[in-house]
């Protein structure tokens, strides 16, 4: 303000010998001026201004099997669904844990009603113990408290994918989505799934497809992989015990997750009104088919862990992992 009494006292002396409206005018045009352009300023500091992350805490307690073995210096992860972001802690002593994930109204880091999985993994002698919860991000709670989580021996199991298409399952529980899948997949470029409900394919390419094409990755279920080359790939977590898998009136994609083999045969036997049964041959790209009561025994195939069956039904049921 200062210096506009300094430019106005100028402007004075120098108009003193003109129209006093004229001088008015150049009084209340500075005073237009200063003010539009301190206004501008604040504005533009604001807009630069980038928007602070504010904390949200999630704590728990963790065990092995049951609560009487506390997981001691498990490693804990917590992953966001909805955009894949990932925080990460340590169990301490009793198995105490708390992590801290951000909470940004731009929508890149954790929202409220977020879903979410905590994922724990034992170390030592129980290095291959692994547990998840599944919960909710609720910013209206802080702390927000997690129910115990109990780690469970884990499976491994390894795929060797052929260049081209490739079906599979997860027999474990991993989390993963159609991006996560594709993304841990060496050479992967698509994702795929069948949906039995309107007999199409759903597709998600790698690093190309927007997040809305992105789907879960279900337990019981058969799904396509692409890969540039014959790669190899492996998955860990705990084995999954039970499935339910509506099955619609055509073709259905199931996974076998049970670490016990079948047989076509068999598997067709225990689903209602199945009359065909299909696997996809990665190796040389084609499928093999298993037709109910008319096919020769030597056209029935082993079904192995990790696999992806299509089974072609009459009429709509529920498989529930059976036989």
């Amino acid at each position: 303000m200062e210096k506009i009494k300094i430019i106005i006292k100028k402007i004075e002396r120098k108009m003193r010998k003109r129209d006093i409206n004229i001088r008015i005018f150049l009084i209340v045009f500075l005073l237009i001026l200063f003010s539009l352009t301190a206004s501008g300023f604040e504005k533009n500091k604001e807009s630069q201004e980038p928007l602070e992350p504010l904390p949200h805490i999630f704590y728990g307690f963790a065990y092995y099997d049951d609560t009487s073995t506390p997981a001691d210096g498990a490693e804990v992860n917590i992953r966001n669904l909805r955009n894949g972001e990932e925080a990460y802690s340590i169990a301490y002593p009793d198995g105490y844990y708390s992590i801290i994930s951000n909470a940004d109204p731009d929508e890149s880091y954790w929202l409220d009603g977020d879903p979410a999985v905590i994922i724990i993994s034992g170390i030592d002698s129980y290095d291959d113990w692994i547990g998840f919860k599944e919960i909710t991000v609720d910013l209206n709670v802080e702390p927000q408290t997690v129910d115990d989580i109990l780690l469970l021996e884990g499976i491994e199991k390894t795929y060797n994918l052929h260049q081209g298409w490739n079906i599979l399952t997860l027999p474990a529980e991993t989390y993963h989505s159609a991006r996560t899948l594709g993304e841990s997949i060496p050479g992967c470029t698509i994702v795929s799934r069948w949906d039995a409900s309107i007999q199409r394919y759903l597709g998600y390419i790698v690093d190309i497809s927007p997040p809305e094409f992105d789907f879960e990755i279900k337990e019981g279920v058969g799904y396509w992989v692409y890969v540039q080359s014959e790669t190899t790939f492996s998955i860990f977590g705990p084995p999954i015990t039970d499935v339910a898998i509506d099955l619609y009136v055509g073709w259905n994609v199931i996974g076998w997750y049970k670490e016990t083999s079948t047989m076509a045969s068999i598997l067709a036997d225990n689903i209602p009104d199945c009359t065909l049964v299909s696997r996809w041959d990665a190796s040389i790209q084609r499928y093999r088919g298993y037709i109910v009561g008319i096919s020769p025994s030597e056209f029935d195939f082993e079904i192995t862990c990790g696999m992806g069956i299509y089974v072609y039904v009459v009429n709509d049921s529920i498989w529930y992992g059976n036989p």
